[in-house]
């Protein structure tokens, strides 16, 4: 039986960031990783999932959505990274009948994130302030359930991958997981806020989600071509294991880099790669 169910992901491209002039950037400048939003459609209402990070893109975003037809109900956020979670207030503005959900570590989070000047001190800057004045607090998604048009989509936490609030969205009826941050399509994998604890903590992360067997997974960075199938699990897995190996050679910054890129040539957006190798090359015990 055909699904009444529709899933249709949105991809920022990577786009320049402003960053501090040490350390040196990679070739072609710092940028930030193309990002992506997540639509599941029903025949009259639809739930979005993350929100990208510009007031320049959740725009775009709005009217995107806006040209589905369908009645917004719900923003779900994966995790706790602001470009991830900027655009909710935007969004709301938009479509007055959503509500901007999380699971309750997630919400407790970002409240206490906005709680100090980060956003304005680091997250600002980087995006040459192009970030909404307000930022919405979500609001706890009780029981992790979201209802579509009678069909349930749940909301699960697993704990570690860049973050340690990491959570995905399931989407039975199309055997698809929405994931955010647990895995990267194609893209340089974020490890700098990583030790080697960390990393095995978010293999087991994705060992997890894949034990669901999806058919569809959407990273919340993927490159924008890329098809989104559960090879993003293996993939991301096989990405932590080798720059954990790396590391435990203690290499410099720029071999650490090198026998990185040799291995993985095709992910996009080295400036990822760079700051993990400029944070954790040679500094892990």
């Amino acid at each position: 039986m055909t699904s009444a169910l529709a899933l249709e992901v949105y991809t920022v491209p990577t786009q320049p960031v402003v960053r501090p002039p040490a350390p040196p950037a990679p070739p072609g400048g710092w940028t930030w990783p193309p990002n992506t939003a997540a639509l599941v459609s029903g025949e009259r209402d639809a739930v979005l999932v993350d929100t990208l990070v510009t007031t320049t893109e959740v725009t775009k975003l709005a009217d995107w959505v806006e040209a589905r037809g369908r009645s917004l109900t719900a923003i779900y956020l994966t995790h706790d990274h602001v470009d991830h979670f900027a655009g909710g207030a935007i969004l709301l503005s938009r479509f007055p009948g959503a509500r901007l959900v999380a699971l309750p570590a997630v919400v407790d989070s970002i409240r206490a994130q906005l709680a100090t000047p980060v956003v304005d001190t680091y997250w600002r800057p980087m995006f040459s302030g192009d970030i909404a004045a307000e930022l919405a607090v979500p609001e706890p998604l009780a029981g992790g359930h979201i209802d579509l048009e009678g069909r349930e989509l749940t909301a699960a936490a697993v704990g570690q991958s860049d973050s340690v609030h990491s959570t995905y969205l399931h989407v039975p009826e199309l055997s698809a997981l929405i994931v955010g941050d647990i895995a990267y399509n194609d893209v340089h994998v974020n490890i700098a806020s990583t030790d080697h604890a960390k990393r095995l903590a978010w293999m087991d992360s994705l060992r997890a989600i894949g034990a669901l067997r999806p058919e569809i997974v959407v990273a919340g960075h993927r490159r924008p071509d890329a098809e989104d199938t559960a090879r993003t699990i293996p993939d991301t897995i096989a990405y932590l294991e080798d720059f954990d190996h790396v590391l435990s050679r203690k290499l410099s910054v720029a071999d650490t880099i090198a026998w990185m890129l040799d291995r993985h040539p095709a992910r996009m957006n080295i400036t990822t790669l760079y700051n993990a190798a400029y944070t954790l090359a040679g500094q892990e015990s």
